[in-house]
């Protein structure tokens, strides 16, 4: 094998070696974050929410699985048709601490305008932050007295 043949045959083994750490190193890093990442579809938002003080409040009630201990943020809106409005709230709550078996119910109280919420069909969201990550969740609820 001559010299050039040689240096070239060592230089692709170069660049395939650093090719191969290259893309392996940011995978070892994903497994790691996934291993430590509560599984997806993280929120749930129950089905029927209670109205109180005659539609002033909506409380809604989010199921959250995440990694014990750990802390997490949510944000949840609510939205209803009123006559001929919508009427909607939201509402934040911040650094609420995971359960000890990675679930958590939270109840959000939401605070409607501008009218008050009614019995019947409404629409919630629920954004859950666990930094770095995020998940979401949106269905139809049934608000009831």
């Amino acid at each position: 094998m001559t010299k050039h043949k040689r240096a070239r045959l060592l230089v692709a083994g170069a660049i395939a070696v650093g090719g191969a750490l290259a893309i392996a190193v940011p995978a070892g890093a994903a497994v790691q974050l996934q291993s430590e990442s509560p599984a997806r579809g993280i929120a749930k938002i129950n089905k029927t929410a209670q109205i109180k003080a005659n539609g002033a409040a909506g409380v809604v009630t989010i199921q959250v699985n995440c990694v014990p201990q750990r802390s997490f943020d949510s944000q949840v809106t609510v939205s209803q048709r009123v006559g001929g409005q919508v009427t909607s709230g939201v509402t934040y709550l911040y650094n609420i601490r995971c359960e000890a078996d990675g679930t958590n119910k939270v109840k959000a109280s939401v605070v409607p305008g501008p009218k008050p919420f009614k019995p019947g069909v409404a629409f919630a969201t629920a954004r859950v932050d666990f930094y770095p990550q995020s998940d979401s969740a949106s269905r139809e609820i049934t608000f009831v007295r």
